[in-house]
């Protein structure tokens, strides 16, 4: 039982950095889509929307699958230098692992922007405060 657990636990530091990478590329990518969310802009907004119902609607185990083999089925892509990325499973892991969760994050962050009730909104508008200030201050 002892050389098992010495077996797994070499994927610790493995484990932990795909975790602290994929982390912090999602909580960025999902204040930028809560931002894009909060604007008036239709296409924007479908667009987003059409990112979060892709990757919240799919297991990811089938988006790791996608992202790790699908890029290989196009010749302009294994002929790019991108490949050197899409051919490395660090790489592919940590990119599913960031969209998965940054698609969840923006999900929870817009439903609490959009928990401010909207006099709140209204109020700081005539102080001259935008969205993205009021946000600054949560």
């Amino acid at each position: 039982m002892w050389d098992y657990f010495l077996v797994i636990a070499q994927g610790i530091p493995t484990s932990l950095s795909l975790m602290a990478v994929s982390l912090i590329i999602a909580f960025v990518l999902a204040i930028i889509f809560t931002f894009l969310l909060s604007m008036e802009s239709k296409i924007l907004k479908g667009l987003v929307n059409g990112y979060l119902m892709l990757f919240t609607g799919t297991p990811l185990l089938v988006q790791f699958f996608l992202i790790y083999s699908g890029p290989g089925q196009f010749e302009w892509l294994t002929q790019s230098p991108l490949w050197a990325l899409f051919s490395d499973a660090w790489f592919c892991a940590v990119l599913a692992l960031a969209l998965n969760s940054a698609a969840y994050s923006t999900q929870l962050f817009h439903g609490a922007v959009k928990a401010i009730p909207k006099g709140q909104w209204e109020t700081c508008a005539t102080l001259g405060l935008s969205r993205l200030d009021t946000l600054k201050n949560f």
